[in-house]
């Protein structure tokens, strides 16, 4: 009997190891990257499993970064410098944020610092919602979200990073594309999920020893009261954010980030909430520098669309609302499922399942979406279907006069 179990438990070992090794899958135009090990390990892993698309977009971005410094006045041209070398140097802290920069800097054979200059260009908008209790169909939290930035003529692919860090953090499904060391929206194994819209406010970033609680509340919060004070310690916020949560036990919450304000929280007066680019507490109304009708009007049409489906959102049907171009006629409009959404995302805490898109920009909402989790196993989920609107022939006509406009 002991040699039967000796070779089950090798077997057992044996799949471990090979479920721990880094490895890459493609679900249509989404990329998942399984890693794991310390944070600088993981990002070496992204570098050598990404290849010579992380190097395409890695020479985009610092392209872009240089084109953008040259439009600014010279002393910010002059403080560029130090306060880069500055940053890379010493902005070590628990959530491994300068750990995985300097694990992609040493897959891409750079230095830390240029790999932080690639990493600030870029500018976006946001559009998510988060439901629970009475707003879902089974009482359950439910997030759905929209990241809308440019995919840069194809170069920016959507990204999950499957991590299983080594040093005792939870394992996570961080979501975004490469080169941003933030999560666009995440998933834990504990079932706390976090969603970050962009904050256009002054001073957007800290650069002298900043703190990483987007990542760090991923990394460790079992709950939404376990986030909220993850933000609330921290001292030197390391950029802006507005900060969505959702727990397995139905909590939610947002917070509304800046470096030089700590967050001031949001707790909706009902069961669900959506937000965009746009500051809704007073202690933050002052520092908006973002009060644009584009990210009122994605807003209010995410609102529309959860109201008209209150009590009945699944998985299934917050992907509806993320497709949502109710009053639109054109594909160019200002929509919820708009052309430059590259990131679409459905999250449920408390099944441990994050669903995205397999569809790349322009039409990405309308895919059909892979379902994943942080445990690693997510065989049971079903994946949540393409909108029949991908295969009409308007969309037809809107992906060639799109295809041609690109050229």
């Amino acid at each position: 009997m002991r040699r039967p179990l000796l070779l089950a438990l090798c077997l057992a070992a044996s799949l471990a190891r090979a479920d721990a090794a880094p490895r890459r899958e493609d679900f249509g135009g989404l990329v998942v990257l399984h890693l794991a090990g310390s944070y600088e390990e993981m990002g070496r892993q992204q570098a050598e499993l990404l290849g010579p698309e992380l190097r395409a977009l890695y020479d985009f971005q610092r392209a872009d970064y240089d084109r953008s410094l040259a439009e600014l006045g010279t002393s910010t041209k002059l403080l560029e410098p130090p306060s880069i070398a500055l940053a890379s140097a010493v902005n070590d802290d628990a959530s491994g944020f300068a750990a995985t920069v300097r694990g992609l800097a040493a897959g891409l054979g750079v230095a830390p610092r240029e790999v932080l200059r690639a990493s600030f260009a870029l500018d976006a908008g946001s559009t998510v919602f988060v439901a629970t209790r009475g707003a879902s169909a089974d009482g359950r939290a439910i997030v759905g979200r929209n990241a809308d930035w440019g995919d840069a003529g194809g170069l920016r692919r959507p990204l999950v990073l499957a991590m299983r860090p080594t040093n005792g953090d939870l394992a996570h499904l961080s979501v975004a594309w490469p080169l941003l060391h933030l999560p666009v929206i995440g998933l834990n194994e504990a079932g706390f999920a976090i969603s970050l819209n962009y904050f256009d406010t002054e001073p957007l970033v800290t650069l002298l020893r900043p703190e990483w609680p987007q990542r760090r509340a991923l990394q460790t919060a079992r709950t939404v009261e376990d986030g909220i004070r993850v933000f609330a310690e921290t001292e030197r916020l390391g950029a802006a954010n507005f900060v969505a949560m959702a727990d397995a036990s139905g909590a939610i919450a947002l917070l509304e980030c800046r470096p030089a304000s700590g967050c001031s929280v949001y707790r909706p007066s009902g069961d669900w909430f959506a937000h965009a680019n746009h500051a809704r507490s007073a202690s933050m109304l002052p520092f908006d520098r973002y009060r644009s009708p584009d990210s009122f009007a994605r807003q209010l049409g995410m609102e529309r669309a959860v109201e008209r489906r209150l009590g009945r959102i699944t998985p299934a049907v917050a992907a509806e609302i993320l497709r949502d171009r109710t009053g639109h006629r054109f594909a160019n409009a200002t929509s919820v499922g708009n052309l430059f959404v590259l990131n679409a995302c459905v999250v449920q805490p408390a099944a441990g399942l994050l669903w995205h898109s397999t569809e790349l920009q322009p039409f990405a909402p309308f895919g059909a979406y892979v379902a994943l989790s942080p445990s690693g196993d997510a065989r049971g989920a079903a994946p949540l279907a393409a909108s029949p609107a991908l295969a009409s022939e308007a969309f037809a006509r809107d992906r060639d006069a799109i295809a041609r406009a690109r050229r």
